[in-house]
């Protein structure tokens, strides 16, 4: 378990976070531009001492103002990918990952991941004679990744590793990363301001708003929230739902996903059957009838009841439904509300226009 709760100030901005998340997951910090998503790093990674609070990883105690417990950056076994990398420029690909390995000599525990290994997984063997001042964004963030695991890193901490790079970049790197969650089981706590980035890699989420923890929990549950919209973006808001592939697609049918509220039908390429799958559903893409439909071109019309519903700020309204076990988010207008005489806890029927399939070897379908 990663235990925070901290206050600190970095010039004039003040920090104040308070959250427990697994250590055995990938966690996101999400937050715009402002919000102290890197000050909460630096002080995770000992950069910056806070004023007041702890920080624990596991057993251990990073930071205890109370106990005057203050480890230093080297002791902490954390490991750190900057948006930019930070490599040594003048000196090889090889040579940049000799500076991990030597560090990894030095220290026991922690995760460990051999070079080769890391090289196949990051697909650095093209790479490693190149210098690294000569490498692409994309290529650097690789390196940067496979320097700071070869370190053997208790806690990887990733500071917004896609800022700068275009769509095809981020695409690669996301996957690699993905790559990485299987194959190494590192605990990570990344950093963005980009939704996208929060639900293809996060399964734990912090939501940072002017310094302060608006809300953090499961992935799935936060994005739910009515109330977290305003920060997400009307577009943008989602729910994630988690499913077992029953049928691959054949022709012009759909697969055949189910999950517990039902059965979802998607676009899904080559997955075998039984594959695990994650599935996106933005709120603007979901819609609510009182009588189920009977004839219309929407596929996935699920079962559902209304738990609560939440006025935004201009003429939405966001109503958090459950499908089975499953929370699903729906925008509507407050035009809708009234003429449907929506209420909680009042059974109805979920139109699902369009979906997104969110999986490690397909990326966003």
């Amino acid at each position: 378990m990663l235990d925070v709760d901290i206050t600190c100030r970095a010039g004039a901005f003040r920090l104040s976070a308070r959250f427990e998340v697994p250590t055995r997951q990938t966690v996101a910090i999400f937050g715009h531009s402002g919000a102290g998503k890197t000050t909460l790093l630096h002080a995770l990674a000992g950069v910056l001492r806070p004023d007041a609070g702890r920080i624990m990883l596991d057993d251990t105690c990073f930071f205890s103002s109370a106990n005057q417990i203050d480890v230093a950056i080297e002791k902490r076994r954390i490991g750190y990918v900057f948006q930019e990398g930070r490599l040594f420029p003048h000196l090889s690909v090889a040579k940049n990952l000799d500076y991990g390995a030597r560090r990894q000599r030095t220290l026991a525990g922690g995760t460990s991941v051999s070079r080769p290994e890391l090289i196949e997984l990051l697909g650095l063997s093209g790479l490693l004679a190149r210098r690294t001042r000569d490498l692409s964004g994309g290529e650097r963030q690789r390196v940067a990744l496979a320097r700071a695991l070869l370190a053997r890193p208790r806690l990887l901490l990733l500071d917004e590793p896609l800022a700068g790079l275009d769509a095809k970049r981020k695409g690669e790197i996301l996957r690699y990363i993905e790559h990485l969650q299987k194959a190494t089981s590192v605990a990570m706590v990344v950093v963005t301001h980009a939704l996208e980035e929060v639900v293809r890699l996060s399964s734990h989420l912090v939501v940072l708003d002017a310094g302060t923890v608006r809300k953090s929990g499961e992935t799935r549950a936060v994005l739910a929230t009515p109330e977290m919209v305003s920060l997400f973006g009307q577009g943008e808001a989602s729910t994630l739902i988690s499913g077992t592939l029953l049928e691959p697609s054949h022709g012009h049918a759909l697969a055949r996903v189910a999950f517990d509220g039902g059965l979802l039908h998607v676009a899904c390429g080559d997955c075998p059957i039984g594959s695990e799958l994650r599935i996106r559903v933005r709120a603007s893409d979901v819609s609510i009838a009182t009588e189920e439909p009977q004839q219309t071109s929407i596929s996935n019309i699920l079962a559902a009841r209304i738990v609560r519903i939440v006025a935004g700020s201009g003429a939405d309204v966001q109503v958090l439904l459950q499908v089975g076990q499953t929370p699903l988010l729906a925008s509507i207008t407050q035009a809708s509300l009234v003429r449907l005489k929506l209420v909680a806890g009042m059974p109805v029927f979920a139109m699902v226009k369009s979906i997104a399939l969110i999986d490690s070897t397909l990326g966003d379908a």
